[in-house]
């Protein structure tokens, strides 16, 4: 199993779980204020203008445009 189809399965399981737990309000609010940043709509654009990009790298982006973080760069800290 590739590392980002494991990191695109624990965003999504965390993400139904905190919903499930009574977070439905705050976890809408909080995707539909993220959902009008400029850097989550950049993100967004971007992994359509590009042809090769699949749904891992897409959640990638958006997980980077949400969190303000460069994963790749992450990737390689000890």
């Amino acid at each position: 199993m590739s590392w980002k189809l494991l990191v695109t399965l624990l965003g999504v399981a965390f993400l139904f779980v905190y919903a499930w737990n009574g977070h439905q309000d705050r976890f809408m609010n909080k995707c539909l204020n993220m959902m009008s940043t400029e850097a989550f709509q950049r993100a967004s654009i971007e992994s359509y203008r590009s042809p090769s990009s699949s749904s891992a790298n897409q959640v990638l982006n958006w997980l980077e445009a949400i969190y303000d973080v460069d994963i790749v760069a992450c990737r390689s800290l000890p």
